[in-house]
């Protein structure tokens, strides 16, 4: 069955001429093809040659859709029509979405096997209606699914890309057509049996069609042993780094098996060996130094992540994460003038608590202003919410409902000239090839009018975003001295010098992969590649000896230890002479950056700090981060530092804390004082309580719609009525009391801090002295508002807004499920349960016995923060070191580098 057996082996410089004289050279792969074409370029530049015809080098692939389409316009009678990828994989979803049995399996994974397996078929020229089909349960269930798959092609009159030189083998005797004289395989590791059969016909009519070989260096091919594979890899990028700094002029490859699995890993270590600025955020790298030939998704593209995003959104909502990567990126109206405001946006976002977002909510927050002046908000943003106010107009013109592909592509494309996709941008080389490719996805997408019914908005916005996914795309660079390929790109590509990673036992020759479809008995009867273990072995040797005839030095590698496995170098590496990798004089990558490390150069510099010269505002926050560390406050009340809010499903502690904060605030609204409370009896009581906690839940509600849900209402309600109703049994233990002040705003200023706080509650006992209380659900303790630094002067900032002489009390109202009760200082007994304490911080204890003494050091503590503050004291000196920022939760350590510091600090 296959046709051609020769291999010749061809002298590069005998290739080159056959390319002069018009012999078309089909290729296994595109790089290969391009390497052809620029080493004939170069070859007539050396000789001096001022133009020269472009000789013809092309994938087969390639050829094979030029030379159809060719056929198809020569053809006396008509061709059936082939269907492209996207159509023929709809078509197999339309056969399994009618089987029963594969209701269970994943459509994508499914489609893909099938595919791969339908290809398989019409190379090997195999009938799936044969009964060797009938050997297993998977071969049935697959000569099923392709009855079922044939059906729907035919009935369209169409073929796959499969079966076009099965079928073009059938009319190119009939087509008039101009064939070449002579016809070149290169770079083919297995010709099927389809392949053969083509060219078969091709030598019937004329043409001198024969595999060739290109004559291989042969050159010096050593074996060196690493600890593990990233070792592996960044000594392999060090060496290409030394070679080219050393010869820039050098052809250099480097082959990894895996590289599919490992891209991320490669791209970050070859940009830190040969590309470093491309490390930094923003920047993107050259590819002047390498390329890599692998792809990746088109999906994962900044450009057509943004417009994916876009559509999605017109659909329904989307994640929180998705909505900051469509916020942040330049692609989306006004992107690159609003990076500041939409920055702040996704600030908000967050600050809200959801995780899901709609186009009205965002629209919504994009031009939110401030309610009393008009102003707008920080976050506001004039160009996205003119984009998103057009997509909302848009979206009820066009409705949802079920359309053609083509229909929908129309639709697409407005909507994202109308979100400002891509405007007024002046497009880079790779942007450019992006968005070229993302025109032809649309237009493969809208090819889908021929096979599929009308869709709704979500089935064509799935089916183009795995189209998106599907589509593996690599842009073009231009050449770079350094190649780095995967195992099969290297097949007659040349270099000066060649590193091939990954040799080991268990990698090479790769184990047996057969076709899960396809019977294993007609597999191995036609040694079809991952059939059995001698036919790859053969095909480990072939691809061995082309890897050695690549380059003049061959250097082979292999990790010792993979994880917990440990690894030997592949058995038909033995005739490498051993190399150890010390001798190969590499210097490590991390070796500049552990040079800096020890020899560092100590700068002395005297802070005299920047004292405020206008006011600041702030709360208790200021007061708190000052006292625990001087440059907390000042990153952030003075440079306006915060860290993003975290985001999580339900709840966090804050919005759980304003809930009862709310519920109690409405209770003591309509009570008032312990006297209403005491008359209420249980019933009333139970009423007043639920009607509190409904209330609080609608306001909470109004300002987070759709963030509890009614299941999430409802625990909630169920949870605050419990916590209440035991606290009121506190409340009915205390001396007799008014509620004189909820929730009360006061304002001050304290040298150049301008202040504003918000009191929980002051309770007035019945001989006219006051309480002043905070409601906490945290844990906490009194003993943090003591000494000179204190850990939380919260309260003792509270009392100094009041007349000294009527406080009787400064207490936590402790709210937990598991700790109930009031916890702070009080002037006399019996005023509060519990209070003073008898047992604990003894500065609590003594300060209950000297209570005009307490007022007064609280006030000289605050006046003292506020000096320091606005003398402009911003040293890094958390009160307890690291220990401190781990409990208050700071996050600014990036910004201080505090850990940094107490690294450099600790003895040799």
């Amino acid at each position: 069955m296959n046709a051609v057996q020769a291999d010749p082996v061809m002298e590069r410089r005998e290739l080159m001429d056959h390319m002069a004289r018009g012999a078309l050279v089909l290729t296994g792969n595109a790089r290969l093809s391009r390497s052809l074409l620029a080493e004939y370029e170069n070859s007539k530049m050396a000789e001096g040659a001022a133009a020269w015809a472009t000789p013809s080098v092309l994938p087969w692939q390639s050829w094979l859709q030029q030379c159809w389409e060719e056929t198809v316009l020569a053809s006396p009678g008509e061709l059936p029509q082939v269907l492209d990828d996207a159509q023929a994989r709809w078509l197999w979803k339309q056969v399994l979405d009618r089987d029963p049995q594969a209701g269970l399996l994943s459509h994508n994974a499914l489609i893909r096997q099938l595919q791969k397996s339908w290809r398989l078929l019409h190379d090997w020229c195999l009938d799936p209606d044969q009964e060797d089909f009938g050997q297993s349960a998977d071969s049935a269930a697959f000569q099923k699914l392709a009855r079922g798959f044939v059906r729907e092609c035919r009935a369209g009159a169409g073929i796959t890309e499969a079966e076009m030189p099965g079928v073009l083998a059938e009319y190119l005797a009939d087509a008039d057509i101009r064939l070449p004289g002579e016809i070149l395989l290169l770079g083919f590791s297995v010709l099927t049996p389809a392949q053969g059969h083509l060219l078969e016909v091709l030598k019937a009519l004329g043409v001198d069609a024969r595999r060739v070989r290109l004559k291989g260096r042969q050159g010096q091919a050593r074996l060196c042993q690493l600890a593990d594979p990233r070792q592996e890899l960044e000594m392999a990028a060090a060496w290409a780094r030394g070679l080219l700094l050393d010869q820039p002029e050098l052809s250099l490859g480097i082959v990894i098996p895996d590289l599919q699995n490992r891209y991320q890993e490669v791209v970050h270590c070859m940009n830190k060996a040969l590309e470093p600025k491309a490390l930094l955020p923003g920047c993107r790298p050259s590819h002047s130094a390498w390329n890599i030939s692998l792809g990746r998704p088109l999906a994962e593209y900044a450009p057509v992540t943004a417009a994916m995003g876009l559509l999605s959104l017109m659909r329904g909502t989307l994640s929180l994460e998705q909505v900051e990567t469509l916020m942040r990126s330049p692609y989306v109206a006004g992107g690159r003038d609003e990076t500041v405001s939409r920055g702040w946006l996704v600030y908000r976002l967050r600050d809200t608590g959801r995780d899901r977002f709609g186009l009205g909510s965002l629209l919504y927050q994009a031009r939110m202003c401030h309610g009393d002046t008009g102003e707008p908000r920080p976050w506001y943003c004039e160009a996205l919410g003119k984009a998103l106010a057009e997509l909302a107009e848009l979206r009820k013109e066009n409705g949802s409902g079920p359309r053609k592909p083509s229909a929908w592509v129309e639709i697409f494309s407005t909507w994202l000239e109308a979100a400002g996709w891509m405007a007024g941008i002046s497009l880079d080389s790779v942007e450019y090839q992006v968005v070229e490719r993302w025109k032809r996805v649309l237009s493969s997408f809208r090819s889908l009018d021929r096979v599929a019914q009308e869709l709704s908005i979500g089935d064509a916005l799935d089916e183009l975003r795995r189209m998106a996914r599907d589509t593996v795309f690599q842009p073009r660079y231009p050449s770079a001295p350094l190649q780095v390929l995967g195992l099969f790109e290297v097949t007659e590509l040349a270099f000066d010098k060649l590193w091939v990673m990954g040799m080991h036992e268990t990698a090479w020759p790769s184990a047996p992969d057969p076709d899960p479809f396809i019977p294993l008995s007609l597999q191995q009867a036609l040694h079809m590649p991952g059939a059995d273990a001698n036919r790859e072995l053969q095909l480990a040797r072939e691809m061995l000896d082309g890897l050695q005839g690549a380059a003049g030095e061959v250097l082979f590698s292999h990790a010792l230890m993979d994880g917990a496995e440990e690894l030997q170098p592949s058995p038909l590496l033995d005739h490498c002479a051993r190399v150890a990798v010390e001798t190969l004089g590499l210097e490590p990558l991390t070796q500049w950056e552990t040079q800096m490390l020890s020899r560092p150069v100590m700068e002395e510099t005297r802070d005299q700090g920047l004292p405020v010269a206008d006011r600041v505002q702030g709360g208790a926050s200021l007061f708190r981060h000052q006292s625990q560390c001087p440059f907390r406050a000042f990153a952030e009340h003075r440079l306006g530092a915060r860290s993003y809010p975290g985001v999580h499903a339900g709840l966090d502690a804050a919005q759980r804390g304003s809930l009862l904060h709310q519920a109690l605030d409405i209770f003591w609204e309509q009570t008032g004082d312990q006297h209403h409370l005491l008359n209420l009896d249980a019933a009333a009581l139970q009423q007043r309580i639920r009607v509190s906690v409904s209330a609080a839940l609608g306001v909470f509600e109004g300002h987070q719609p759709g963030l509890l849900g009614a299941r999430g209402r409802d625990i909630e309600a169920r949870r605050l009525q419990e916590l209440l109703t035991r606290w009121m049994e506190e409340e009915k233990a205390r001396a007799g009391f008014r509620v004189l002040a909820r929730e009360e705003r006061f304002e001050g200023r304290i040298r150049h801090i301008d202040y504003r706080l918000f009191v929980d509650r002051i309770d007035e006992l019945e001989d006219g002295r006051l309480v002043l209380m905070d409601y906490k659900t945290g844990r906490v303790t009194p003993s943090d508002w003591f000494g000179e630094r204190p850990d939380d002067p919260q309260l003792p900032l509270y009392s100094t807004v009041l007349d000294t002489d009527r406080v009787a009390a400064v207490v936590f109202a402790r709210l937990r499920p598991d700790t109930l009760g009031f916890s702070g200082v009080v002037a006399t007994d019996a005023l509060l349960p519990g209070l003073p304490p008898r047992r604990g911080s003894s500065a609590v204890r003594q300060a209950s016995e000297e209570w005009p003494q307490v007022l007064h050091q609280w006030r000289e503590t605050v006046d003292g923060l506020a000096a320091e503050f606005s003398e402009g004291r911003a040293d890094v000196a958390p009160r307890d070191g690291s220990a401190t920022c781990e409990q208050s939760y700071c996050e600014l350590m990036a910004l201080c580098r505090l850990h940094s510091q107490e690294q450099e600090d600790i003895p040799e």
